[in-house]
Protein backbone atom coordinates (compact mmCIF):
# COMPACT_ATOMS: atom_id res chain seq x y z
CA UNK A 1 0.00 0.00 0.00
CA UNK A 2 1.67 3.11 -0.76
CA UNK A 3 1.93 6.24 1.29
CA UNK A 4 1.26 8.84 -0.47
CA UNK A 5 1.86 11.55 2.78
CA UNK A 6 5.04 10.34 4.23
CA UNK A 7 3.57 9.91 7.38
CA UNK A 8 3.23 6.55 9.41
CA UNK A 9 0.75 4.63 8.32
CA UNK A 10 -0.61 1.25 9.49
CA UNK A 11 -4.00 -0.59 8.11
CA UNK A 12 -5.82 -2.74 10.41
CA UNK A 13 -8.32 -4.51 8.35
CA UNK A 14 -10.97 -6.39 9.15
CA UNK A 15 -12.27 -10.13 7.72
CA UNK A 16 -14.03 -9.49 4.21
CA UNK A 17 -15.95 -12.71 5.05
CA UNK A 18 -17.70 -14.55 7.97
CA UNK A 19 -18.02 -18.40 8.25
CA UNK A 20 -21.45 -19.26 7.54
CA UNK A 21 -21.53 -21.47 10.33
CA UNK A 22 -21.71 -18.63 12.54
CA UNK A 23 -25.38 -16.87 13.00
CA UNK A 24 -25.15 -12.66 14.07
CA UNK A 25 -27.19 -9.73 12.94
CA UNK A 26 -25.28 -7.58 15.82
CA UNK A 27 -21.97 -6.33 13.77
CA UNK A 28 -18.63 -6.95 13.01
CA UNK A 29 -16.52 -9.66 15.37
CA UNK A 30 -13.61 -8.04 14.37
CA UNK A 31 -15.54 -4.47 16.30
CA UNK A 32 -16.34 -6.21 19.40
CA UNK A 33 -13.03 -7.61 19.36
CA UNK A 34 -11.30 -4.14 19.29
CA UNK A 35 -14.33 -2.55 21.66
CA UNK A 36 -14.93 -5.31 24.25
CA UNK A 37 -12.52 -8.74 23.56
CA UNK A 38 -14.85 -10.51 26.52
CA UNK A 39 -17.57 -10.25 24.53
CA UNK A 40 -15.90 -10.99 20.87
CA UNK A 41 -14.80 -14.38 22.44
CA UNK A 42 -17.76 -14.68 24.04
CA UNK A 43 -19.53 -14.85 21.55
CA UNK A 44 -16.95 -16.70 18.58
CA UNK A 45 -16.77 -19.34 21.23
CA UNK A 46 -21.18 -19.69 21.59
CA UNK A 47 -21.19 -18.74 25.15
CA UNK A 48 -24.30 -17.51 25.79
CA UNK A 49 -23.65 -16.58 29.57
CA UNK A 50 -20.91 -15.70 32.11
CA UNK A 51 -21.07 -15.32 35.78
CA UNK A 52 -19.60 -12.25 37.56
CA UNK A 53 -16.58 -14.40 38.71
CA UNK A 54 -15.78 -15.52 35.28
CA UNK A 55 -16.70 -12.22 33.25
CA UNK A 56 -13.89 -10.63 35.50
CA UNK A 57 -11.31 -13.55 35.16
CA UNK A 58 -11.70 -13.43 31.80
CA UNK A 59 -10.79 -9.34 30.96
CA UNK A 60 -7.29 -10.33 33.46
CA UNK A 61 -6.88 -13.02 30.84
CA UNK A 62 -7.17 -10.29 28.05
CA UNK A 63 -5.56 -8.14 29.80
CA UNK A 64 -2.62 -9.85 29.74
CA UNK A 65 -2.86 -11.29 25.86
CA UNK A 66 -2.26 -7.15 25.48
CA UNK A 67 0.12 -6.95 27.66
CA UNK A 68 2.03 -9.66 25.97
CA UNK A 69 1.19 -8.54 22.43
CA UNK A 70 2.73 -5.52 23.23
CA UNK A 71 6.00 -7.17 24.59
CA UNK A 72 5.92 -9.33 21.54
CA UNK A 73 5.52 -5.94 18.94
CA UNK A 74 8.18 -3.97 20.84
CA UNK A 75 10.35 -7.18 21.07
CA UNK A 76 10.00 -8.09 17.15
CA UNK A 77 8.90 -5.82 14.73
CA UNK A 78 11.40 -3.13 13.83
CA UNK A 79 9.35 -1.10 11.27
CA UNK A 80 9.28 1.99 12.71
CA UNK A 81 6.26 3.34 11.50
CA UNK A 82 4.31 0.69 13.25
CA UNK A 83 5.99 1.58 16.41
CA UNK A 84 5.05 5.13 16.15
CA UNK A 85 1.69 4.56 16.70
CA UNK A 86 2.52 2.51 20.22
CA UNK A 87 3.51 6.02 21.89
CA UNK A 88 -0.64 6.41 21.83
CA UNK A 89 -2.36 4.60 24.60
CA UNK A 90 -5.39 4.33 22.44
CA UNK A 91 -3.56 3.33 19.08
CA UNK A 92 -1.61 0.84 21.07
CA UNK A 93 -4.50 -0.25 22.58
CA UNK A 94 -6.31 -0.88 19.20
CA UNK A 95 -3.19 -2.69 17.55
CA UNK A 96 -2.76 -5.36 20.66
CA UNK A 97 -6.49 -6.07 20.33
CA UNK A 98 -5.65 -6.27 16.91
CA UNK A 99 -2.78 -8.58 17.20
CA UNK A 100 -5.24 -11.08 20.24
CA UNK A 101 -8.19 -10.66 17.59
CA UNK A 102 -5.64 -12.13 14.53
CA UNK A 103 -4.58 -15.11 17.42
CA UNK A 104 -8.17 -16.35 18.70
CA UNK A 105 -9.03 -16.82 15.12
CA UNK A 106 -6.23 -17.94 13.93
CA UNK A 107 -6.99 -21.17 16.19
CA UNK A 108 -11.04 -21.28 15.79
CA UNK A 109 -11.78 -24.23 13.37
CA UNK A 110 -14.68 -21.95 11.67
CA UNK A 111 -12.67 -19.03 10.92
CA UNK A 112 -9.91 -21.50 8.88
CA UNK A 113 -10.05 -19.75 5.22
CA UNK A 114 -7.97 -16.20 4.34
CA UNK A 115 -11.12 -13.94 4.18
CA UNK A 116 -12.37 -14.50 7.56
CA UNK A 117 -9.18 -13.22 9.23
CA UNK A 118 -7.95 -9.68 10.09
CA UNK A 119 -5.25 -8.28 8.50
CA UNK A 120 -2.53 -5.64 8.36
CA UNK A 121 -0.70 -3.59 5.96
CA UNK A 122 2.34 -3.62 6.33
CA UNK A 123 1.99 -7.02 7.36
CA UNK A 124 4.95 -6.27 10.28
CA UNK A 125 2.34 -8.28 12.93
CA UNK A 126 1.80 -11.13 10.85
CA UNK A 127 4.86 -12.56 12.75
CA UNK A 128 3.55 -11.62 16.26
CA UNK A 129 0.42 -13.33 15.84
CA UNK A 130 1.71 -16.30 15.20
CA UNK A 131 3.94 -16.32 18.25
CA UNK A 132 4.05 -19.21 20.55
CA UNK A 133 3.73 -17.58 23.89
CA UNK A 134 0.40 -16.02 22.55
CA UNK A 135 -1.34 -18.94 21.43
CA UNK A 136 -0.54 -20.61 24.38
CA UNK A 137 -2.32 -18.05 26.51
CA UNK A 138 -5.66 -18.25 23.82
CA UNK A 139 -5.62 -21.54 24.37
CA UNK A 140 -5.44 -21.38 27.97
CA UNK A 141 -8.43 -18.98 27.77
CA UNK A 142 -9.89 -21.64 25.84
CA UNK A 143 -9.47 -24.26 28.65
CA UNK A 144 -10.52 -21.89 31.23
CA UNK A 145 -14.39 -21.40 29.35
CA UNK A 146 -14.35 -25.39 28.25
CA UNK A 147 -14.79 -24.36 24.60
CA UNK A 148 -12.22 -26.90 23.18
CA UNK A 149 -14.23 -28.43 20.69
CA UNK A 150 -14.28 -25.33 18.64
CA UNK A 151 -10.60 -24.56 18.92
CA UNK A 152 -6.88 -25.81 17.75
CA UNK A 153 -5.59 -27.11 20.86
CA UNK A 154 -1.63 -27.59 21.90
CA UNK A 155 -1.29 -30.70 19.97
CA UNK A 156 -2.77 -29.38 16.61
CA UNK A 157 -0.98 -27.27 14.61
CA UNK A 158 -3.31 -24.12 13.14
CA UNK A 159 -4.04 -24.19 9.38
CA UNK A 160 -0.95 -21.61 8.55
CA UNK A 161 -0.11 -18.61 9.58
CA UNK A 162 -1.61 -14.95 8.77
CA UNK A 163 1.27 -14.25 6.90
CA UNK A 164 0.03 -17.53 4.86
CA UNK A 165 -2.88 -16.85 4.71
CA UNK A 166 -2.59 -13.61 3.18
CA UNK A 167 -0.32 -14.73 0.43
CA UNK A 168 -2.94 -17.13 -0.50
CA UNK A 169 -5.63 -14.68 -0.60
CA UNK A 170 -4.00 -12.24 -2.46
CA UNK A 171 -3.15 -15.74 -5.24
CA UNK A 172 -6.50 -16.03 -5.57
CA UNK A 173 -9.67 -13.78 -5.75
CA UNK A 174 -12.32 -16.03 -4.70
CA UNK A 175 -14.18 -14.65 -1.20
CA UNK A 176 -17.00 -16.12 -0.07
CA UNK A 177 -19.70 -14.05 2.00
CA UNK A 178 -20.76 -15.03 5.00
CA UNK A 179 -23.05 -13.74 7.79
CA UNK A 180 -21.72 -11.82 11.21
CA UNK A 181 -21.44 -13.49 14.32
CA UNK A 182 -23.91 -13.15 17.75
CA UNK A 183 -24.84 -14.66 20.65
CA UNK A 184 -28.03 -13.93 22.92
CA UNK A 185 -28.60 -15.35 26.54
CA UNK A 186 -30.77 -14.04 29.21
CA UNK A 187 -29.80 -12.78 32.70
CA UNK A 188 -30.18 -15.49 35.57
CA UNK A 189 -29.14 -14.78 39.04
CA UNK A 190 -25.59 -13.76 39.18
CA UNK A 191 -24.87 -14.89 35.51
CA UNK A 192 -24.59 -12.20 32.91
CA UNK A 193 -25.67 -12.46 29.57
CA UNK A 194 -23.95 -11.50 26.50
CA UNK A 195 -24.94 -9.54 23.59
CA UNK A 196 -23.86 -8.27 20.56
CA UNK A 197 -25.42 -4.71 19.58
CA UNK A 198 -25.31 -3.43 16.10
CA UNK A 199 -23.71 0.09 17.35
CA UNK A 200 -21.59 -0.22 20.08
CA UNK A 201 -22.83 1.27 23.66
CA UNK A 202 -20.55 1.84 26.61
CA UNK A 203 -22.21 -0.73 28.79
CA UNK A 204 -23.08 -0.79 32.65
CA UNK A 205 -19.90 -1.70 33.80
CA UNK A 206 -19.09 -1.84 37.61
CA UNK A 207 -15.79 0.09 38.59
CA UNK A 208 -13.49 -2.98 38.65
CA UNK A 209 -14.96 -3.62 35.02
CA UNK A 210 -14.25 -0.53 34.01
CA UNK A 211 -10.29 -0.54 34.46
CA UNK A 212 -10.14 -3.41 31.97
CA UNK A 213 -10.73 -0.54 29.00
CA UNK A 214 -7.80 1.50 30.04
CA UNK A 215 -4.38 0.83 28.47
CA UNK A 216 -2.66 -1.88 31.02
CA UNK A 217 0.04 -0.32 33.93
CA UNK A 218 2.44 -2.67 32.56
CA UNK A 219 2.11 -1.50 28.98
CA UNK A 220 1.77 2.69 29.48
CA UNK A 221 5.41 1.98 32.10
CA UNK A 222 6.58 0.09 28.86
CA UNK A 223 5.96 3.04 26.22
CA UNK A 224 6.99 5.11 28.76
CA UNK A 225 10.37 3.50 28.69
CA UNK A 226 10.62 3.54 25.18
Amino acid sequence: MPNLFNQPLLCLLSPTAYPTTTNSSGGSIYTFFLYSPVVAFSVVSQIAKLSADKWLRLEAMFAELEDLSFDLIVAHVTDPNTRRFLSDDFLRQIVCRHVVCCAVLALHRDFSRPENRPQSAPESLADVVSAPALLRKVRDMVEFCSAEELYQMEDEAPSSSLKEQQQQQRGSGDGDSGDNDGADGSSAGEERAVHASPVPATPALSPQQSVFLEPSKQARKAAANN
